[in-house]
């Protein structure tokens, strides 16, 4: 015969079963409030995530203009900006000078906001920031693909793609599947193209890729190697050439010398300092480096 005292602790006298009961319902608590956190961290890193995404295709692509105009035909200034990143402003009432050719080392401890600032010109989400300057950020590493990597960087400059493969059909459009007047048509066109191949230089185009792209490390070889049979680190490299290549009036370089080798690196101080018109926004903490390619320091602090 089972007795209400069997159900007591002998040393305690608290009731064996209720104690059970309680633990277990503390125990559910306790699962249910670290699987709430749980999902409530998910939540918050998928945020961030999508976050990403939007500002990534925000970021303007690696692409060649012939045409730039006069958008940066005199010194940039913006006074009393301010950014702010989740709800925390990291510059309020700023002032950004740049001066067209200058070469600018962007220092500041970690987690400052230096990554962000580059980040906000590019997008142009700067407030006064002249509309139409080519603005060019590198960013991280391309997607592996099938894609040559000489064709990675070939493929930047769009107009003359275009081009090409229009000449191209034309060139192999038979003549008597024609009109008379539409193969008039048709040479006229191809007129047109090669004058406007000529007026940008297309025939140099795939020398100053080559030149580009073995002076960051890649020999002759490996440059029509599909994209996908590169590591990260190298997939990076033909990021960097692909923003090289396009020429911006406004260059920004984000810790480039983490992705280079000496050579490269040597290759890519001396190649700075030939951009005489283009003005540089490097953020790195390589003080050699700095060192050697910039005329000023900003100093990102406070």
């Amino acid at each position: 015969m089972v007795k209400d005292d069997d159900f007591l602790d002998p040393f305690t006298g608290i009731d064996k079963t209720k104690a059970n009961q309680n633990s277990q319902f503390e125990s559910g608590k306790l699962e249910a409030a670290i699987e709430k956190e749980n999902a409530k961290q998910k939540d918050a890193l998928d945020k961030k995530i999508a976050e990403f995404m939007r500002h990534k295709h925000k970021i303007p692509p690696p692409q060649v203009r012939h045409d730039k105009g006069f958008a940066f035909d005199k010194d940039i200034m913006i006074p009393n900006f301010t950014i702010i990143v989740g709800g925390k402003a990291l510059l309020e009432g700023a002032t950004l000078k740049l001066v067209r050719g200058r070469k600018y080392g962007l220092v500041g401890r970690n987690g400052i906001g230096k990554t962000c600032l580059i980040n906000a010109i590019s997008r142009g989400e700067l407030e006064k920031f002249p509309m139409g300057v080519h603005i060019l950020q590198v960013e991280q590493e391309i997607e592996g693909d099938d894609v040559s990597v000489l064709q990675h960087i070939l493929d930047c400059d769009v107009e003359r793609t275009k081009l090409l493969e229009e000449s191209h059909d034309l060139s192999h459009t038979p003549d008597d599947e024609l009109t008379e007047e539409q193969s008039k048509e048709k040479n006229r066109r191809l007129v047109q193209i090669a004058q406007r191949l000529d007026v940008i230089e297309a025939s140099k185009a795939e020398s100053k890729a080559t030149q580009i792209l073995c002076g960051i490390g890649f020999s002759l070889d490996e440059l029509h190697r599909p994209s996908s049979s590169f590591s990260g680190g190298w997939r990076m490299r033909i990021a960097i050439a692909k923003v090289i290549f396009s020429e911006p009036e406004i260059l920004l370089l984000d810790e480039p010398t983490n992705h280079l080798d000496l050579p490269a690196l040597i290759w890519l101080e001396n190649y700075i300092l030939t951009l005489t018109e283009t003005t540089i926004l490097i953020v790195s903490h390589a003080r050699d480096f700095l060192n050697a390619t910039c005329d000023e320091i900003i100093h990102f602090q406070s």
